[in-house]
């Protein structure tokens, strides 16, 4: 391409003579020469003619250039802009791909992450201590711990040292009759108090007490038959028995043996009625029935209120899914006194809301359409209905449901990334400062022994003692019923637990075995488990900010609340009691029952609206109430303790620094007063008088203490007992079935610890409570004694009220249902117990001035897992079994 000049020359057909200099134009010479000789010189002659001489105008040579610089900036700044836009796209492009490495990268660790813990799951026993199943412990010891139940073996030693024994002349249950000698029950008797602290405390230089077994005969083979409690050892060997006490026979839990006499009565009575049923309840009859229209029954007690009655009303349901909550209104009184069943025979029959004498009277009433009899028609099940009783899942409108092949999703889970942090060896658990023993009566239930913080011994024992409950209804069977579940198997009815639901994933196992109207022990595998939990909220915390500058940030503390589980779960009748042993990290100990299971139904008529709502259109239940009692014997700091009342109250305090008027109320000339709160400390001297009865107009903290020992402050060590689920028992003192339970008039009963007041009630509380002599008569525990730095008990009872309402149906939830009492530190420490936890998290700022960034404090707590936890199996199999046959 021609440069500017040689442009500027081909379109210029003259040139002047004179020079004419331009302006610089940058890319060109930086002056253009106008030579006329050349001009002449290139013009020839051309036709022949004189060639005209040109002049040449400046003027458009600067509008030329002027133009030349204008578009030349133009394409400088698009130059500009492009160049910018391309290394704009370039970063662009660097920074994606960088991203798309550092994602690729991200996603590579995150993979390998995933296949690392995959392969490597959480750490799981530190020690044969910690295994899931008891089965795969290795325990220390062969012999038993001290408060350990009866192992299996000493059950089969106890037995067939009494069956060797000719003066007892024992028969095998399962050949029985009510006029049998029979072993009912083997349990551990536990050592008195005085020789197992000498033991415990002794570090080994004393030797333990001998284990000795009780032993529960029913002794039927005789003219004046009656039940006898022995005492048999010494174990594993056992060479002697001593009679403890002898109990009315009447008095008695019923046997296998007495049910089954029983059950010939029932099948009498309704073989006479086998008409009257099948038309009455839609063919369910109880005689001679095929299923799925068959009939079965339940008991009720008392079974009379003197010691020669034994009369129980039983009740008929339909045998089905959830039968508790289908009975048909049909009930019988049987009379079972004496060891003589054919002397046994139903003597009353309630129908429908009438009462006959016997089965003539009702089928006479029954087939005279004149009588009167207000029948019945029991409503079956519509097509397509569903079973209300049901325990299957229902569809429902308050979650989603899952949609095509997807699998509904999974709830949250815990693990362990550093493993276990308790152990586990025979009945004895340590963890985290805590040790005890846990072991479960089966004349009453679960219990913990030895209970040590920091290797202090806290309580020497924590035993649920009886949960009696009372129920109010419109038919024989509920209005009367007073049950008392020592007496039906509240000790000896746990079973397997399911993982994952009753006890979580993670959670270690111990077995139970029970020796009750049995011919062997039997062995409930995975009855007990144990397991730490995150419960989800701090133990405590505080967060720190200046008031003056709302929202600023000084500093915060907290820590987690981990906590050691302890649970139970025991099936009676209907009714599923879960019980749980917390132990906190501050050396806090909740205790609690949580409720579960059926109702027991009525079917529902204008009566029922009384004691109930409908649980289904033809169903309805009983209100009730439930009472928990609670052996709670603690020992702070030795066993010479008392008791603190601490009662809130109100005063009017005078204010002399305050002008009148203004800080209160004044009475002419007098200084303001105020109203506020104040403690009065008590120490009560007897045992009446440090006894609490439910009084929300009194309220008082009650607390144990050791007069003699003090914190660094100079305060007496104690451990406070909070009740949370208070209850009142509505009734009167002289209603006889409620007598047996005398507890449940406290909610704290304070009494002097003997070793033959053990327990506040017994197995044989149920058939005619408060009638003497019971092996067990609490009212007379409290008499007078001092309770002033001596070795006491407390009798702790919680309870609840229960309406039956729709939402009853199927089963009741547990929440909401947690009978529950704490045991809490009492100026025991000089401070909080919580606070040497590496598990502390502290933040404060790095900077004053700019608190945006706080320093980060976890005392060495690792806070980044890379494991799963692992799949410890823990099946269900339901292998509950004799272990000697």
């Amino acid at each position: 391409m021609p440069g500017f000049q040689d442009k500027f020359r081909a379109f210029s057909p003259a040139a002047s003579p004179s020079k004419e200099k331009s302006g610089p134009v940058e890319g060109s010479q930086a002056e253009t020469d106008i030579d006329s000789s050349k001009l002449a010189s290139t013009n020839g002659q051309g036709n022949g003619k004189a060639v005209e001489h040109l002049s040449y105008d400046t003027s458009e040579d600067r509008r030329l250039l002027k133009r030349s610089r204008a578009q030349l900036w133009v394409w400088r700044c698009i130059s500009y802009l492009l160049l910018a836009a391309l290394i704009g796209l370039a970063v662009s492009l660097a920074l994606v791909l960088g991203d798309r490495r550092t994602l690729r990268r991200e996603n590579t660790d995150f993979r390998n992450t995933t296949l690392y813990a995959e392969r490597n799951t959480c750490p799981r026993f530190l020690d044969n201590g910690q295994a899931v199943l008891e089965s795969d412990r290795v325990p220390s010891s062969s012999q038993p711990n001290l408060f350990e139940e009866l192992t299996v073996p000493e059950m089969a030693a106890v037995r067939n040292y009494l069956f060797s024994q000719s003066d007892l002349n024992l028969t095998r249950s399962d050949e029985a009759t009510p006029a049998s000698n029979v072993i009912y029950l083997l349990e551990l008797l536990p050592p008195p108090k005085s020789p197992a602290l000498a033991f415990l405390d002794s570090g080994g230089a004393v030797p333990p007490p001998p284990r000795q077994a009780r032993a529960v005969l029913y002794l039927g083979y005789m003219e004046d038959p009656k039940v006898v409690e022995l005492t048999v050892g010494p174990l594993p060997n056992p060479t002697n028995y001593t009679i403890l006490r002898e109990v009315p026979w009447n008095t008695r839990p019923p046997n296998s043996a007495e049910y089954a006499a029983m059950d010939a009565v029932v099948q009498a009575a309704s073989a006479q009625l086998e008409q009257f049923m099948v038309q009455s309840f839609a063919g369910f009859k109880y005689y001679n029935c095929e299923f799925p229209r068959c009939l079965l029954w339940g008991d009720s007690t008392p079974r009379g209120l003197t010691t020669d009655q034994r009369q129980t009303w039983i009740w008929f349901m339909r045998f089905s899914d959830g039968y508790y909550l289908k009975p048909i209104g049909l009930e019988f009184l049987v009379d079972h006194r004496g060891n003589n069943a054919s002397n046994w025979s139903v003597i009353q029959i309630f129908y429908n809301g009438q009462v006959f004498a016997n089965t003539t009277e009702l089928n006479t009433a029954f087939m005279d359409t004149t009588s009167g009899l207000n029948r019945q028609q029991l409503r079956m099940p519509l097509p397509g209905e569903i079973n209300y009783a049901s325990l299957k899942r229902q569809p429902g409108t308050g979650r989603p449901e899952a949609r095509g092949n997807a699998a509904p999703q999974a709830g949250t889970r815990q693990y362990e990334p550093s493993g276990k942090r308790y152990s586990i060896d025979r009945n004895a658990i340590s963890y985290m400062g805590w040790t005890f023993q846990v072991s479960v009566r089966p004349s009453g239930g679960i219990r913990i022994w030895d209970v040590r913080f920091g290797g202090e011994r806290i309580a020497y024992e924590i035993a649920l003692q009886e949960a009696m409950i009372s129920k109010g209804g419109a038919t024989p069977s509920q209005s009367l019923d007073q049950a008392y579940d020592t007496a039906n198997g509240l000790g000896s009815s746990f079973h397997e637990l399911v993982q994952g639901v009753d006890c979580p994933f993670h959670a270690s196992y111990l077995d139970t075995a029970a020796y009750v109207d049995r011919d062997s022990p039997l062995l409930h595998p995975q009855s007990i488990c144990v397991w730490e939990q995150d419960t989800g909220r701090p133990l405590w915390r505080h967060y720190t900010q200046e008031f003056a500058a709302k929202g600023s940030f000084i500093q915060y503390g907290g820590v987690v609340d981990h906590a050691l589980v302890i649970r139970g779960i025991t099936t009676v009748y209907n009714t599923d009691y879960m019980t749980d042993f917390v132990f906190h990290l501050n050396g806090e100990i909740q205790v609690s029952v949580s409720l579960s299971g059926y109702m027991l139904a009525a079917p529902w008529n204008g009566a029922t609206l009384n004691y109930s709502y409908p649980l289904y259109v033809d169903m309805g239940a009983s209100v009730q109430d439930h009472f928990l009692n609670w052996k709670v014997d603690l020992d702070i700091k030795g066993t010479e303790n008392s008791v603190r009342q601490d009662f809130i109250e109100v005063e009017a305090r005078p204010l002399p620094w305050s002008v009148a008027g203004a800080n209160g109320p004044s009475n002419g000339t007098a200084a303001p007063v105020t109203v506020q709160k104040r403690l009065r400390h008590v120490l009560p001297e007897t045992e009446e008088d440090a006894s609490i009865a439910y009084d929300l107009r009194r309220p008082v903290v009650t607390s144990i203490i050791n007069e003699r020992s003090a914190n660094k402050w100079g305060t007496p060590q104690g451990y406070q007992i909070q009740v949370d689920s208070v209850i009142s028992q509505l009734y009167p003192d002289s209603w006889q079935p409620a007598k047996s339970g005398a507890w449940s008039r406290y909610q704290i009963a304070t009494t002097v610890r003997r070793d033959n007041e053990s327990s506040s009630s017994s197995i044989y509380a149920a058939a005619h409570p408060g009638v003497p002599p019971q092996p067990m008569n609490f009212s007379s525990y409290l008499n007078g004694e001092s309770v002033r730095n001596t070795d006491i008990v407390n009798w702790v009872t919680v309870g609840a009220y229960d309406v039956p309402t729709s939402e009853s149906a199927p089963v009741t939830a547990v929440t909401g249902r947690q009978l529950s009492f704490w045991l809490r530190p009492y100026n025991y420490f000089d401070r909080g117990a919580a606070t040497d936890l590496y598990a502390i998290t502290v933040m404060s700022p790095t900077n004053y001035t700019r608190r945006a960034q706080p320093k980060y404090e976890t005392y060495g707590v690792p806070t980044e897992f890379s494991c799963v936890p692992s799949k410890d199996p823990a099946p269900f199999n339901r292998t509950e079994f004799s272990a000697y046959l």
